[in-house]
């Protein structure tokens, strides 16, 4: 290796994650598996050099803005209009052909030289292809993360009518101000551009606008449900979520002088129900953590349904009152947990604040117990 190569290894991390549970999938794997991987090896080095590309990951930036303008040379050759006789379009042709015949060239080109490679190598081993299995698996998860439609949840009919009614619009905005020509190049620029370091870098800019986020997520503020308000529907929720259990109050460690306040005895039956409220914050630049939340996504306190929706719901404080049908409080108080970060997505990161941090909750915690209907007849009696 040489002095160059070990200053980049040095500043560079390495693309290819580690996998331990490989060395115990090699051992299960039969004679024929092994041959029909080692068959696909060329495939899928093909595979991840077009992936390369796409996502402009080597340093040769020079080389993929070759291979989009000859792209779009091409295009242009094969749909250009051949009836015109000026110079400028046989210019335009002549040019688009020539990119035409060098871009067939070049993956001909490649092609041959990797078979060759292959040839005259030795035959790659199992680590090589997982190797190059894990690469390729990487990549295509970068593509599903930085799209733009990995960013809107399609989870639902009215989901897809507002987006397909939303881009047909805006399709026929700009199908209606340019030709069709121009329209197609420039959406394959786009195309061919996206993944590069400059534009997602641009894009992270945009995002930071709460506007763009407003529209992005314009779907997801449609779908937003009733927040939860009264102490009746948050008991119900969490009953439905099985966060309920039948116990004696000898079993519960409660102190008798609040027994005493509830009017419990040791002897009855009640049923206990552990209520559950995330407060939800995000970290705005500059300012610190705040309750202020971008209006498409939870609310500054949340619950979860029983399919795991998120629910607004008023602060754990608010719900002190209003018990009904014998419901009453089992603990004196919230009992508040840390504080669990997110990204800005809210998908989990840890336990402490870093800079991948821009969202973070914690759980309230309070258990509220029912008397069972057998000691209303005991009193009665």
């Amino acid at each position: 290796m040489s002095q160059t190569d070990k200053k980049l290894n040095a500043f560079h991390a390495k693309f290819i994650p580690s996998h331990p549970e490989q060395t115990s999938l090699r051992k299960r794997l039969s004679p024929t598996m092994t041959i029909s991987l080692s068959k696909m090896y060329p495939v899928l080095l093909l595979l991840d050099n077009c992936l390369n590309n796409i996502l402009w990951l080597n340093n040769t930036h020079y080389h993929y803005f070759n291979n989009v303008i000859l792209l779009i040379l091409s295009l242009n050759f094969l749909i250009a209009d051949r009836t015109s006789q000026s110079l400028y379009s046989i210019l335009i042709l002549w040019v688009g052909l020539l990119s035409t015949e060098l871009l067939i060239m070049s993956i001909v080109y490649y092609c041959i030289t990797l078979s060759n490679d292959l040839e005259t190598d030795e035959p790659p081993t199992l680590e090589d292809i997982f190797n190059l299995i894990d690469a390729i698996t990487h990549k295509l998860h970068i593509l599903k993360e930085e799209s733009i439609v990995s960013k809107l949840q399609i989870d639902s009919k009215l989901s897809i009518i507002i987006i397909v009614g939303v881009t047909s619009i805006i399709q026929w905005a700009l199908m209606s101000c340019i030709a069709v020509k121009r329209y197609v190049i420039s959406y394959l620029i786009f195309c061919s551009i996206y993944h590069s370091d400059w534009v997602q870098a641009t894009l992270r800019l945009l995002w930071r606008s709460g506007y763009i986020r407003n529209v992005i997520h314009l779907v997801d503020r449609f779908k937003k449900k009733r927040p939860i308000k009264s102490l009746k529907d948050l008991i119900s929720i969490q009953e439905i979520k099985s966060n309920e259990s039948r116990l004696k109050v000898s079993d519960l460690e409660i102190m008798e002088s609040y027994m005493d306040i509830i009017h419990l005895e040791q002897t009855d039956s009640v049923k206990v129900l552990e209520l559950t409220i995330w407060e939800n914050q995000r970290k705005w630049n500059g300012k610190g953590w705040f309750t202020k939340l971008f209006s498409y996504e939870r609310g500054p306190f949340s619950i979860f349904d029983a399919g795991q929706t998120v629910l607004d719901c008023k602060a754990p404080l608010k719900f002190e009152d209003g018990l009904f049908d014998g419901w009453t409080w089992l603990d004196k108080k919230w009992e508040i947990n840390d504080w669990v970060y997110f990204d800005s997505c809210w998908n989990l990161v840890g336990s402490k604040d870093s800079l991948q941090c821009y969202t973070r909750s914690r759980k309230w915690v309070r258990r509220i117990l029912q008397l069972e209907s057998n000691n209303e007849s005991k009193k009665n009696v």
